[in-house]
């Protein structure tokens, strides 16, 4: 029987490997459905976990950790649905796919020296090429740019595994379960003013796994068999640093030194529950993609004179033939489909320091000569406070005229990313939907 440990670092060359090739090519549950607990990563904190589940990408487990593809795509009403793409090598005939193909196929022409890559579809029918690769969002939307929606159908790739998180030991010992590990979690409250978690699902898996295999895998081996730190740094040039926590501990924080295990699983960690990925992540069903986008795939056919919307509902009609396994499988994709909230924007990390980038809020004291006399007012004196929700409104504490815009001071906005508007110079949470200070709408 194969060493585990040679397995990983079998993985580690895969990964090198496929890199490598990359860059020579440039130029288990019982109910229906079940509710997951994740834990998200933090901007500039090291989260300490034990990872769950064998090699990525094994499949040797419907627990092992995967890389899965998610796009967000806005459906006939214009609502966000979440879609789960197969890996286009292994089924390359899945309808997306080959919808994708299709409206994005290049040309290339030749001028001087250069080749010249250019989209027929884009060039005849423009609105068909906007729905396809960027969900028909002008380019003026902030969720175009920066929001998964923004990537179209092809969506991401973001790798989802089951962990264990040092800092909820409580949770775990409690509840006896894994949870899974997410870029980013955001609290918050919905148009009703009840509490809610907007989850940006699993971690982009560009650059994490290489990361993983490169510096974990290939020197220590089995992932299970020690705690690993990973920190989330909003720096572009490296967004996250991965350690191994119960090797080098001394490169660990000392307020979370006293979390990291050195040692193998115990044989009531073995035990835990953990969430099978194979039902939570399974391929959206051609049902649902029926139910809710077959307007849109029919106006694609009439445009381009393809008959994709016929294929669809022939394979959603064979669908319907297992009824009991179609109906856990679209209570499922109900259960994980993302909330479809106005007001939140699922945001890319950037260090781009222009709403809507997101960034930290830092505010520096001008220095004497140039300083700009600073007058506490009323926070309806913002010009724009009437364009805010109540909501928005309750979240701004006090505000100062600097300048000719304002400084606002917020509450309740832990764990949201603060923006600067690209017009003036005022932050906001990234929640809000219009700057108070000049009215612009996000």
């Amino acid at each position: 029987m194969p060493d585990v440990n040679d397995q990983f670092k079998q993985f580690a060359d895969q990964v090198a490997q496929e890199e490598a090739d990359r860059a020579s090519k440039k130029g288990g549950f019982t109910a229906n459905y079940e509710k997951v607990k994740w834990t998200g990563l933090e901007q500039g904190k090291t989260k300490i976990i034990r990872a769950l589940g064998g090699v990525p990408n094994s499949g040797d487990s419907p627990f092992t950790a995967r890389v899965v593809r998610i796009a967000y795509v806005l459906d006939d009403k214009g609502k966000r649905m979440k879609v789960v793409l197969p890996n286009q090598e292994k089924d390359p005939q899945y309808l997306m796919w080959r919808i994708i193909d299709r409206v994005m196929e290049p040309s290339w022409t030749k001028e001087g020296d250069k080749n010249v890559k250019s989209y027929p579809v884009q060039a005849k029918h423009p609105d068909i090429f906007e729905i396809v690769a960027h969900n028909g969002l002008p380019e003026s939307n902030v969720k175009r740019k920066y929001g998964l929606e923004g990537r179209g159908w092809q969506g991401r790739e973001f790798l989802l595994m089951n962990c264990i998180d040092r800092g909820l030991a409580f949770w775990h010992k409690e509840n006896k379960h894994s949870v899974l590990l997410s870029k980013k979690v955001t609290l918050d409250t919905n148009k009703d003013g009840n509490p809610v978690e907007y989850i940006e699902e699993g971690v982009p898996s560009f650059g994490f796994v290489n990361i993983l295999a490169s510096t974990i895998f290939r020197y220590y081996g089995d992932w299970r068999n020690y705690d690993i730190g990973i920190e989330k740094t909003g720096q572009q040039s490296t967004p996250i640093i991965v350690k191994n926590a119960s090797k080098h501990i001394e490169e660990i924080a000392d307020n979370l030194k006293n979390l990291v295990v050195d040692g193998p699983l115990t044989e009531e960690e073995k035990a835990y529950e953990m969430y099978d990925l194979d039902k939570l992540y399974g391929v959206t069903t051609y049902t649902k993609l029926y139910n809710r986008l077959r307007l849109t795939i029919s106006k694609i056919d009439l445009a381009l004179g393809t008959h994709y919307s016929d294929e669809l509902k022939s394979m959603a009609d064979e669908e319907a033939k297992n009824r009991e396994a179609l109906k856990a499988r679209q209570e499922q994709e109900e259960a994980m489909d993302v909330p479809d909230e106005d007001h939140h924007v699922a945001q890319e990390e950037t260090p781009v320091t222009t709403r809507p980038a997101p960034q930290a809020e830092v505010r520096t004291r001008p220095s004497p000569e140039n300083q700009v006399k600073e007058e506490a007012e009323p926070v309806t004196k913002l010009p724009y406070f009437d364009r805010l929700n109540d909501n928005e409104k309750s979240k701004i504490k006090s505000i100062k005229k600097v300048g000719e815009d304002y400084q606002v001071e917020y509450v309740g906005v832990n764990g949201e990313q603060m923006y600067k508007c690209n017009n003036c110079t005022t932050h906001t949470p990234e929640s809000f939907h219009v700057c108070p200070n000049c009215g612009i709408f996000f």
